[in-house]
């Protein structure tokens, strides 16, 4: 994807609009929470392209406190699976 990358990059950043406020959104391309809604820039969305997705790291970097909600976008909810492994780890890892 690399190959392309830099010509995506040019193609999306003129469609890309920014609202004031946003909900915190758990990168799965930097693994950290991003709570400015510049930092989803054409770049952002290019590195997301070319990058290796770092969906344990993302979930295991989530607050321990509240109720996260998750949302997969697709035909079918391929990353259930993963995601109950993941928070299963987590909850025997996590002190009582």
């Amino acid at each position: 994807m690399k190959q392309i990358g830099s010509e995506y990059e040019h193609c999306i950043s003129s469609h890309i609009e920014y609202e004031q406020e946003m909900l915190p959104f758990c990168s799965s391309v930097t693994s950290n929470t991003i709570t400015d809604p510049r930092k989803l820039d054409a770049s952002y969305w290019r590195q997301n392209l070319e990058s290796p997705v770092l969906f344990t790291e993302a979930i295991q970097s989530l607050p321990t406190s509240g109720t996260p909600v998750f949302l997969e976008v697709g035909p079918h909810s391929a990353l259930a699976a993963p995601l109950r492994q993941i928070l299963r780890t987590l909850a025997t890892k996590s002190p009582v």
